[in-house]
């Protein structure tokens, strides 16, 4: 693992943030983690629930897509979220 701003090698542990492994740079001392570059960052939802409401995005309505996630998942969120995600997975 190489330190996300300063690319150094000496990162150790430094605990966990749900099931994401948490990270420290010995150098700059930044702290991040697994998904801190990823499409994911930040967001307040599993990787799975979006994955899933972009791909139903691609089929139905956001509003259908945000339905259907609450129902089959257990994870509510608004049509505008939905949108939002795949605007931004498809680059539109």
């Amino acid at each position: 693992m190489e330190c996300i701003s300063c690319n150094s090698r000496s990162v150790v542990n430094n605990g966990k943030y749900n099931t994401y492994q948490k990270y420290k740079c010995r150098d700059c001392s930044r702290q991040f983690s697994e998904r801190s570059l990823s499409f994911f960052a930040r967001h307040r939802f599993p990787e799975e629930i979006i994955k899933d409401a972009v791909l139903l995005g691609n089929f139905v309505s956001t509003r259908v897509v945000s339905f259907l996630v609450k129902e089959s998942k257990g994870f509510y969120f608004t049509n505008m979220t939905a949108y939002n995600w795949i605007k931004i997975k498809l680059g539109k």
